[in-house]
């Protein structure tokens, strides 16, 4: 019986001219919940490879926007170059990089979030030739494929839904430059040698707002109050970031929304054995919580 390492170093054997009479190294990678991952050393390089899969388009990923995302980032010295893109295979190869993912703690630290911004930064001010990403558009999308399933506390969720409303009529969706949408500490890899950070996996990417960006980034790095105003402060570079701010604290409540029905998706389709059911109920107490503390209300307030 043969490995899926195997099947692979065929496949890419075939469809890669260059590495037909060259031994691979396939080491696969752990992680990932709507792809494979594989580090392929080829001679003296080493390749990430990543393979996308099936049924991702439910969740909204564009296997295309990710590989038109992922060169621009390159380009931009943001992510790792793309040397390949087997589109008809759904297949990514580029640079491995050698390093460890940032804790949450660790991107916390002002310093660390300076160097994010600084990502950030470099693709929001870029508009490459890729679809729009708007969370709330997101959030109606896997409502309406959960939304006949059996739920756990449906009519809270419908509340939330309607806060959501008001959220995206304070924030029109205008989608001004590249975005990720999908900045979870994992995503964040540091170079030991260097210091540097880079910034991978584009599968949600696509053109957005800034403010979703920073409240993903402060839901996933569950920033204290004190810590979005420095992230609003080393992005704008403002004296003023009261309206920033806010703006911030209400995209991170639509970014653990986001994340609460992707869950409840991925418990539907996903053949993962993974508990994707706590992971909704875990993201849908953090919009509980938000949407019950004041600072919702106080952040609409100031935009409304």
């Amino acid at each position: 019986m043969t490995s899926r390492s195997d099947d692979l170093e065929r496949m890419l054997k075939t469809l890669i001219p260059a590495w037909i009479s060259q031994p691979l190294g396939v080491t696969k990678i752990s992680g990932g919940m709507t792809n494979e991952n594989f580090c392929v050393q080829v001679a003296e390089e080493a390749f990430f490879v990543r393979l996308g899969g099936e049924g991702a388009e439910q969740l909204g990923i564009d296997r295309d926007v990710e590989y038109l995302a992922t060169v621009t980032a390159g380009d931009l010295g943001v992510a790792p170059l793309v040397r390949h893109y087997l589109r008809e295979q759904r297949i990514l190869i580029a640079d491995y990089v050698m390093g460890r993912t940032l804790s949450s703690d660790e991107l916390s630290q002002p310093w660390r979030m300076e160097q994010v911004v600084e990502l950030l930064q470099k693709i929001h001010h870029t508009a490459p030739a890729v679809t729009s990403f708007s969370v709330f558009h997101v959030i109606r999308h896997y409502w309406e494929l959960v939304r006949s399933a059996p739920l756990v506390g449906r009519q809270a969720i419908e509340a939330v839904l309607s806060i959501a409303q008001r959220i995206e009529a304070c924030l029109p969706f205008q989608p001004s430059g590249l975005c990720h949408n999908d900045l979870l500490a994992a995503n964040f890899v540091l170079d030991p040698k260097s210091d540097r950070i880079w910034l991978v996996d584009w599968e949600y990417a696509g053109l957005g707002t800034p403010y979703f960006d920073l409240g993903n980034f402060a839901s996933n790095q569950r920033l204290l109050p004190s810590q979005e105003e420095t992230l609003a402060r080393l992005y704008f570079k403002e004296p003023e970031v009261q309206l920033h701010v806010a703006a911030i604290r209400l995209m991170r409540v639509m970014s653990d929304l986001r994340e609460a029905l992707w869950g409840s998706v991925q418990r539907l389709v996903s053949p993962l054995d993974f508990d994707f059911e706590q992971y909704a109920r875990d993201h849908f107490y953090r919009v509980q919580q938000a949407v019950q503390s004041s600072a919702v209300e106080q952040a609409l307030q100031i935009l409304e």
